[in-house]
């Protein structure tokens, strides 16, 4: 198994076949733009091509923001 951290609460567990992100937050403001990530993230959308699985743990837009 393999881990990746991507950011805030997000990380991409590697196992086998399988390619779970946690909680994808990975641009722009949430909170009505009271919030926004600490570092800018260092993976582009196309990096995410083979993740098989999204686990999110809650709905707050720092764990599930639709635009991303």
């Amino acid at each position: 198994m393999k881990i990746e951290f991507v950011n805030h609460a997000s990380v991409i567990f590697y196992h086998n076949n399988i390619h779970l992100i946690t909680d994808p937050w990975f641009n722009g403001a949430v909170f009505h733009n009271g919030w926004d990530l600490l570092a800018k993230t260092k993976f582009e959308y196309s990096n995410f091509e083979k993740i098989s699985h999204i686990w999110i743990s809650h709905e707050h837009p720092d764990h599930f923001t639709p635009p991303n």
